[in-house]
């Protein structure tokens, strides 16, 4: 089973005391029981930017934890991932800026960031991202400019609980069509 989610920042003390946990260990600790609550060996987790701050021995302590419940990795790169080149890279099966995947039968772009157009998208593609968590820009941004079949995975909006294959194909198969999708549409039928 594939599982999504992103902008877990692990080790993170500011985003912590944001976040309303006493520690960076506290939250640690909240988001790995989360994970590890609803997934299973086996299992893929398609983290979508922006895993951890701090040492890559702290960060590797927590990567460990993964392996040892013989979980898969993904790691679509955030903006604050350059560690990914510098020593953890061998904890991902795979370390990209954008991939490509299928939920079902449908092509999903796995991206860090938002974006209005993503490939396929003018035929009816899916669109996972992160980056926008709990704050009024981000809000706005979703509410003004983000249409169509297209999901903000962000840990924050999801209790930091991961997003299974399934629940993202409920979500989205009910979704408005893509903007451009509608557009390609109309100028067929003209």
């Amino acid at each position: 089973m594939k599982y999504f989610t992103s902008d877990l920042e692990f080790n993170s003390k500011t985003l912590a005391e944001k976040r309303g946990f006493s520690s960076a260990q506290e939250m640690n600790e909240y988001i790995l029981d989360s994970i590890f609550t609803h997934m299973r060996r086996g299992d893929h987790l398609y983290i979508l930017g922006n895993l951890a701050v701090g040492e890559n021995e702290k960060v590797a302590e927590i990567l460990d934890k993964f392996k040892f419940e013989k979980i898969h990795l993904h790691l679509i790169m955030g903006d604050k991932d350059k560690r990914a080149n510098n020593g953890i890279h061998h904890y991902f099966d795979s370390v990209n800026f954008v991939k490509t995947v299928k939920i079902h039968t449908v092509r999903t772009i796995l991206h860090h960031y938002p974006m209005v157009i993503w490939p396929g998208s003018d035929h009816n593609s899916w669109l996972l991202y992160g980056h926008l968590g709990k704050n009024e820009l981000g809000s706005y941004i979703e509410d003004n400019f983000i249409f169509g079949k297209s999901l903000n995975v962000h840990a924050e909006l999801h209790d930091y609980t991961p997003l299974s294959e399934d629940e993202v194909y409920i979500l989205l198969e009910e979704a408005l069509d893509n903007v451009d999708f509608n557009f390609i549409k109309k100028r067929k039928n003209r």
